[in-house]
């Protein structure tokens, strides 16, 4: 998410359309069957996708704790030991 001017929390990092720019790396967790945003976390544009994603994920699993969960889908980045084992 590209950003102009000083935004909070915005730091220079991988924007493939404006090199050099400020931007967020979010990190969001869906719900399928409704369709509506769970959690979600705006981290600064130099942050990796697996980045604290334990702190993430609790919070999720927090805001779920009387739901049963059949399946979490990501992206390939979080293809790691270090979150399957997790």
């Amino acid at each position: 998410m590209t950003r102009y001017g000083e935004q909070e929390g915005s730091k220079v990092g991988y924007n493939p359309h404006k090199p050099g720019r400020s931007s967020h790396h979010p990190l969001i967790a869906f719900m399928a069957e409704t369709r509506m945003v769970i959690n979600s976390w705006l981290r600064p544009g130099n942050t990796a996708a697996i980045s604290n994603f334990e702190g993430f994920l609790d919070e999720t699993l927090e805001i779920l704790s009387d739901k049963k969960i059949g399946l979490v889908r990501t992206d390939s980045c979080f293809y790691l030991d270090r979150f399957l084992n997790y």
